[in-house]
């Protein structure tokens, strides 16, 4: 329990009080929070470490998770097994993260038998996981594990000493899904951190390996990298490199996490910094000529091998000239730097050095990390280092068994500052290729390698081992603004003036022209500016002059731009799924080609059908008939259909053809020529429960206007004219008048919702019925008010309450409405105005806002909004956030004076103020670790001075007041604030501002936090956390106008006053 020092009168304040015209809290710095793990069975996991054992005589391979209280097993590998009987139940269990559950069937014990020793351990049996076996915690108490890390084994205790178990190295295919906690949007051209979730409790490092089929379907980038898990979650940085905002839905596969062999001594936890990117300087090379008296002949040969395809003996000769002019560029011999304006720099603001010991090496590993250091150290990429700054040495091995050297910048990167310099989008380089008979590309050899680092930041790159410390001259892989410092680098080298023929992504340099000549021209020129600047080009990885080349995955020629055939034959040589983890595999490959196929989103809707499962429900996977024909329709069209789109001609209309069913809608992008039709794009989807809410439900032609023009945003800005053609016009008049037709689009959508909602379980048919007519009614509704009252700012979308009705709602999660009581035991303060009140303030850019929770079906909301307010006052005070007991003042706050005049009403709603009260009696509150909520389920109070609390943990009393106006300048010095509204309008909240056009400001019922305000446009609005799970509204809160009085917000706020 936290036990703060709390003043005994509101109104105590020395006279001399000088109130800051700024946030008493500074904005976040990137000081790092530094976490040492030990080698202790206690401690985090350094990687993900499997033994193997034997039940019954069958071996079985367990995964180690230290951090899990509980052993468990699949139904899958049980079945495997001779076992005794299993002790059947139905409960769930949640993991460390807060969000993932598992569906627990019952509890067996089995005998595990490591060579002579056998340990019976109860082991809880679950539907699914990601592994088929996890040896927790308890089954390491039991044993008394011990974990040796550096000579990779486990060993327990037997009756002869110590038994040794080694780890079970043979776990390359082992992958655990990491996916998106939450729905993640990411605006365009910029980079965000994001949590996600992964089946391990702790690991200080994992490889993640990004999902291919995601970065190919969503406009995204991210890379491989090692990953940091505590409390089952970790995070990851994700690039978005369209124009347009990208969303990942909840519960996206993002990539897996595999095995990493080297272990970790400690991390830092990071919050990215945005800062802008620096100017960028423009330079310009003049055309130079080389000549060579004597060039090497091996560089010769080169030469010849990358004209070899060449039929013209003319145009051989004349590229021949060029390229033996610029030989040295071809000579990779011996690695050199760049001669650029540009160097990489770190900017680490005021931080202090971070260093870290070097991990923990066999003798074989050390050999071969040294022979590395030679390497670099001969090409001079490496030099020795006396820095304060280190980061550690990993050691990745390749598929053909050579060594990957890369170094753990992640304390490093944690405080460097990022940069935003743009990415090309790949659609956007894509269609600037038409046209042209001529290509080439050039691949810059190991590309960072070749980038100077400034001489002041070389320091912070030093890396350690056991054998000594040496720091980076080049830029090395896996430091932070890395690929904007290289695409900054090119974009000011070759980019000024050469658009119309000559694109660079990261270190693909790609020339393209219309006839022979201009090609020699342009090729001679960037091979003059590359050879100025001192760039080496890879030959083996070039191609010069050619009519068609592979570019980003496609394959591209003057006329047509179609996919790679590698990646079509990897799909064709793919079997019937039988999981749906294969059919996921298949959707997301063939996904990639969705631009290629007319009515892709028909086709793969069977597909669909089967895949978008919730993880509960993934035991429930089929493949039918219809998913077979829709599996063998997409392999036929691979395989028979010709998969091209046609490059525009700028000189001929364009005709949008769009079109819908009830399952999907879609687009065509064409152009009638002379020579005959050209496709230019096709594009289709199924239909989302967000398009179900708009008005016209996608058949009115709208809607699919709306996708087929978000896509091709490039031809209808670049070309004069477009000619629209909308089939299946229908609007939603019509469309509702035909009643049959949709409600049976709406049981679907019920359907869908359910099984996203699974926590919501109806005890017969009869109310599965009426649940379902109450969710068509407030869908219809939802179309109304947003008819109405969108331009209101705020979308209303279905939601977690869809299947209640308005009273259902009312007298569930919100309070009895109550006016705002007075009292002379109230307490009233006017806050002096803080002088420069910012039109935006957030307090959870400052850390004083605990994660959003869900109060469940009852009226708990006062509880909510009063601890929560206390929990940031005491962020204010100690700099710590620390979780409170919410449960502990819906147990106790009954205990009410009664000359105060109020009842308290348990979990069907109290009175802020009421809490307070409580919490000054008593002195303090306890935590939510000690005192959990329970969501309604009505426990016996146990105070302070209950047995089994410490009776030292009762403090002086917390006073609190009511702030009459200057809700602002009160929050900037105190905090978040306790607010009451009227909520009445809210059950449907999806984003915007909330601007209730109808509302009682003096009948109460909901008890909210608010946290800071912003401005959109000219309209102000209040920042809110809400107590209604983070699936609800803007991830848990949500926006209201700000003005005087509005809806309540301003009538009633609350907060606590700690010193």
């Amino acid at each position: 329990m936290l036990k703060p020092s709390m003043c005994s009168s509101i109104l105590d304040l020395p006279a001399s009080t000088s109130y800051p015209s700024n946030p008493v809290l500074s904005p976040p710095t990137n000081s790092p929070s530094r976490i040492t793990v030990k080698h202790q069975i206690t401690q985090a996991n350094p990687s993900l470490i499997f033994i193997n054992t034997t039940i019954n005589g069958k071996r079985l391979r367990a995964m180690l998770d230290t951090g899990a209280t509980n052993s468990f097993i699949t139904q899958r590998a049980l079945k495997q097994l001779y076992h005794s009987t299993i002790s059947y139940c139905t409960r769930r269990a949640q993991l460390g993260d807060g969000h993932t559950t598992l569906q627990i069937t019952g509890e067996v014990q089995l005998p595990l038998q490591f060579a002579s020793v056998i340990t019976p351990l109860k082991v809880l049996v679950v539907k699914n996981m990601n592994s088929d076996f996890i040896l927790g915690s308890d089954w390491c108490t039991q044993n008394s594990a011990r974990i040796d890390y550096a000579n990779q084994h486990v060993s327990i205790r037997s009756p002869r000493g110590r038994l040794f178990i080694p780890y079970d190295k043979a776990i390359d295919y082992i992958a655990l899904d990491v996916k998106t906690i939450n729905v993640v949007k990411i605006p365009p051209r910029e980079s965000c951190t994001v949590q996600a979730k992964i089946e391990l409790s702790s690991a200080d490092a994992v490889y993640f390996s990004p999902l291919d089929a995601l970065q190919l379907d969503q406009p995204i980038i991210m890379s491989p990298s090692l990953l940091h898990v505590k409390n089952y979650t970790t995070h990851l940085e994700i690039y978005n490199s369209h124009d347009y905002t990208c969303t990942l839905p909840m519960n996206t596969i993002l990539g897996r996490a595999t095995h990493t062999p080297s272990s970790i001594d400690s991390f830092i936890l990071f919050d990215p910094a945005n800062h802008s990117s620096p100017s960028s300087v423009s330079s310009q090379y003049a055309l130079n000529t080389i000549t060579s008296d004597n060039p090497p002949p091996q560089l010769l040969a080169t030469v010849d091998k990358l004209l070899h395809h060449l039929t013209d003996p003319q145009h051989t000769q004349q590229l021949r000239h060029i390229l033996q002019q610029y030989l040295t560029i071809f000579d990779i011999s011996t690695p050199t730097q760049a001669n650029t304006p540009i160097q990489h720099t770190i900017n680490t603001g005021n931080n202090p050095p971070i260093s870290s010991r070097p991990y923990p090496r066999t003798p074989q590993q050390r050999r071969e990390l040294q022979a590395e250091i030679h390497k670099m150290l001969q090409t001079n990429q490496i030099r020795p280092s006396n820095s304060p700054w280190s980061s550690p040495v990993i050691i990745h091995k390749k598929k053909d068994g050579s060594v990957r050297f890369l170094v753990d910048y992640r304390k490093l990167n944690s405080v460097t500052k990022k940069d935003s310099f743009p990415q090309p989008t790949t659609e956007e380089l894509l269609q600037r290729l038409g046209g042209h008979r001529f290509y080439t590309k050039l691949d810059l050899k190991s590309g960072y390698f070749q980038i100077p680092i400034h001489e002041a930041d070389k320091e912070k790159t030093a890396f350690v081992t056991q054998d000594g410390l040496w720091e980076f001259n080049v830029l090395p892989q896996g430091i932070m603004n890395g690929p904007p410092t290289f695409q900054r680098i090119m974009h000011n080298l070759l980019g000024y003036g050469r658009w119309d023929y000559v694109m660079v992504y990261l270190d693909d340099i790609l020339i393209f022209s219309r006839t022979f000549d201009e090609h020699k021209q342009h090729l001679n020129e960037i091979l003059s500016l590359l050879h100025a600047a001192n760039f080496q080009i890879n030959p083996a990885k070039c191609s010069i002059a050619v009519p068609e080349i592979d570019f980003l995955s496609h394959t591209i020629n003057e006329h047509l731009i179609k996919p790679n055939g590698d990646k079509i034959k990897a799909i064709i040589d793919l079997p019937t799924p039988q999981t749906l983890k294969e059919a996921n595999e298949f959707l997301g490959k063939i996904n990639w080609y969705r631009k290629f196929i007319p009515n892709f989103a028909v086709i793969a809707a069977p597909l669909h059908k089967v895949t978008n499962k919730t993880k509960s429900h993934r035991h429930e996977f089929t493949w039918g008939p219809n998913q077979q024909k829709a599996f063998e329709e997409f392999k036929r069209i691979l395989t028979s259909s010709p998969l091209f789109l046609e490059y525009p001609d700028p000189s001929t209309p364009f005709i949008l053809t769009t079109d819908a069913s009830d399952v999907g809608i879609g687009g065509i992008l064409r152009q009638d020529t002379p020579r005959g039709t050209k496709i230019n794009y096709f594009k289709s989807r199924t239909l989302t429960q967000l398009d179900l809410s708009k008005n016209d439900i996608g058949h009115d032609g709208t809607l699919q206007l709306a996708l087929a023009l978000s896509n091709n945003k490039t031809y209808s800005l670049i070309f004069r004219t477009t000619v629209v053609i909308c089939l299946f016009v229908l609007n939603f008049a019509s469309l509702t008048n035909n009643y049959d037709f949709f409600d049976e689009q709406l049981e679907i959508l019920f359907k869908n919702w359910l099984q996203d909602n699974d926590d919501h379980q109806y005890d017969s048919f009869d109310e599965y019925q009426r649940r379902m007519s109450i969710f068509k009614e407030n869908y219809f509704k939802i179309q109304q008010f947003n008819k109405n009252y969108g331009l209101h700012g705020a979308v209303f979308d279905l939601n977690k309450f869809a299947d209640q009705t308005e009273d259902e709602f009312r007298n569930k999660i919100l309070m009895q409405s109550q006016t705002p009581p007075i009292h002379s035991a109230l307490r009233y303060m006017k806050f002096p105005t803080v002088a420069n009140v910012p039109n935006s303030f957030d307090w959870r850019d400052y850390g004083a806002v605990t994660p959003v929770k869900d109060q469940g079906a009852v009226g708990t909301c006062w509880a909510f909004s009063t601890v929560q307010n206390v929990e940031g006052q005491w962020f204010m005070k100690s700099k710590a956030l620390a979780e409170l007991s919410i449960e502990q003042i819906v147990d106790c706050d009954d205990m009410q004076n009664p000359d105060l005049g109020q009842a308290d009403c348990g979990v069907h709603g109290g009175w802020p103020y009421l809490s307070f009260q409580y919490m000054m009696r008593q002195g303090g509150i306890e935590s939510e670790s000690t005192y959990p909520y329970c969501a309604g389920l009505k426990n016996s109070c146990k105070p302070c001075n209950a047995p089994g609390y410490n009776k030292t943990i009762c403090g002086p009393p917390v006073p609190y007041c009511l702030i009459k106006d200057s809700c602002e300048s009160a929050s900037m010095m105190t905090g978040p604030l306790s607010a009451a509204l009227n909520a009445e309008q809210l059950q449907f909240y999806h984003e915007g501002i909330f601007n209730p056009p109808v509302c009682n400001p003096k009948t109460l019922n909901h008890a909210v936090l608010l946290v800071g305000w912003g401005q959109e446009g000219s309209t102000p609005y209040w920042i809110v956390k809400n107590s209604w799970d983070v699936n609800w509204g803007e991830h848990g809160y949500f926006r209201i106008l700000r003005g005087n009085g509005t809806c309540g917000i301003n009538t009633q706020v609350t907060t606590a006053i700690l010193h």
